[in-house]
């Protein structure tokens, strides 16, 4: 990605002090930059982040002051990482996804990955969505960390776009879109997990771990789940004036997303305009 490849010449400068802040213009002359010449910019509460013109000082820098002292605070110095901040995990399953009710006008991936974050990363639109050859169903392949985790049915929230709220009243105007969620697993992990024991009968014994193992869930939510917060709910917008044709919208994609837990009901929105 591009801007991995411009922090290839970041290094995060910490701050460790008794005091609220630390400026700056007290940073500069203690790495021997001048302030106004380089990107020297404010990260986080006890951290900057330095941009500097090449990997060369880059490696001088971290190599010659990993600490810094000072009277009053002491600085370290490293390279950027987008490891910085961050956990991992591995996500284990390979499932095919099927959303019914995404409405034509929402047929976007960018739209559909925001709609399925925090629970899955979407590895690929199927060719048949891709060819619009059925649009009562959006197919794609995904990983995540756990399927049954993915609720069976969410609400799609698309904003309305500045000029459908003449009407005077206040707030946001929003559509709503139950959406239906089913799947089918196509890999999963070979080991045997106390959660999921083998069947009883002996079932599915040669262990083979290309067995496709169907759970689609039904698409039709039972009756009264909408009422008591069977799912959770996304929103998304569009863009009308930046809007590419559909199939590039829906081009195989090949893009990470975030996943943890979170409540079902967060709200996810794209903003839209007219």
């Amino acid at each position: 990605m591009r801007a991995e490849d411009d922090l290839l010449k970041a290094v995060v400068v910490t701050v460790v002090n008794d005091r609220s802040e630390v400026s700056a213009k007290e940073i500069a002359p203690r790495l021997e930059v001048q302030e106004g010449s380089l990107v020297l910019q404010q990260a986080s509460a006890p951290s900057f982040l330095l941009v500097l013109p090449n990997t060369d000082q880059v490696a001088r820098l971290t190599s010659r002051w990993p600490m810094i002292k000072v009277a009053s605070f002491s600085i370290s110095c490293r390279r950027w990482s987008r490891l910085i901040g961050a956990s991992s995990g591995v996500l284990l399953h390979l499932i095919d996804v099927e959303l019914s009710g995404i409405p034509f006008h929402a047929w976007e991936t960018l739209i559909v990955d925001h709609f399925l974050n925090p629970y899955a990363w979407i590895q690929k639109v199927h060719p048949e969505t891709i060819a619009l050859v059925d649009l009562s169903v959006f197919k794609f392949s995904t990983w995540c960390l756990d399927p049954t985790s993915i609720p069976a049915v969410r609400d799609l929230w698309i904003v309305e776009p500045p000029g459908a709220n003449e009407e005077g009243d206040s707030g946001k105007r929003k559509l709503v879109y139950p959406i239906n969620v089913g799947f089918t697993m196509v890999l999963q992990p070979t080991c045997s997990c106390p959660s999921h024991p083998p069947p009883p009968d002996g079932s599915d014994k040669d262990g083979s771990p290309t067995k496709q193992r169907r759970r689609f869930r039904s698409r039709s939510p039972p009756a009264g789940s909408r009422g008591q917060g069977h799912g959770g709910r996304s929103t998304a917008g569009s863009d009308k004036q930046r809007r590419k044709s559909v199939h590039a919208r829906l081009g195989p994609c090949w893009h990470q997303n975030l996943t943890g837990p979170i409540d079902q009901r967060q709200e996810i929105e794209i903003g839209r305009s007219q």
